[in-house]
């Protein structure tokens, strides 16, 4: 009995994200109001607020699912030589691609209803993952600069292209954001550039 109560819960929470993405996708945060949400989740206001405090705490909640299904897209490897590093990166960054590119529609709604919130959680996930996979590397041979400012560089002019395809959807700068990555690992993160 409890399994099912589990399953139930979790269904209430995945209906309630949906609600507050499909409604994000038509006006701002603070246009929404709990009773369209529920009314779009098809739940009772009180079940909401068995689950959530308001509707912030709910996009919040949708934010961490977000961010969990990120992680879970992005590849984890051994890295046992520099060109390791360099290839997962860019592995990396492809997933981090290819999940904005799947998720698009709710990916420009949040970046437009949260401050770039979005944006900034996706960069903490990369960067994160880039400094990992630069840590690793650096014990087989050592960095030309910090672990942190290499990963802020590769990130940080990844993310403005980012930003510049989510302002400028087309399929002919999606094309481009992904011949860029080869362009990135072919010609810039070479070992004669990223290390000693």
């Amino acid at each position: 009995m409890e399994y099912k109560e589990d399953l139930r819960i979790q269904k209430t929470r995945r209906d309630l994200r949906g609600a507050i993405i499909e409604l994000i996708k038509q006006k701002p945060i603070e246009k929404i109001s709990v009773k369209e949400i529920c009314d779009t989740a098809l739940i009772t206001r009180m079940t909401f607020y068995k689950y959530y405090e308001d509707k912030y705490q709910l996009l919040d909640d949708t934010f961490i699912e977000i961010k969990d299904q990120i992680l879970a897209s992005v590849p984890t490897q051994d890295v046992t030589s520099t060109e390791d590093a360099t290839k997962y990166t860019c592995e990396l960054i492809t997933a981090v691609i290819n999940f904005i590119q799947k998720n698009f529609d709710i990916i420009q709604a949040l970046k437009k209803n949260s401050n770039n919130e979005i944006m900034a959680m996706i960069t903490n996930i990369a960067e994160g993952a880039i400094s990992e996979l630069l840590d690793k590397a650096s014990k087989i041979r050592p960095l030309r600069y910090p672990i942190p400012m290499t990963s802020s560089f590769v990130f940080g002019g990844f993310m403005g292209t980012l930003n510049y395809w989510l302002e400028h959807p087309s399929d002919e700068n999606f094309k481009n954001v992904n011949l860029l990555v080869q362009d990135v690992k072919n010609n810039i993160l070479k070992p004669e550039f990223l290390y000693l």
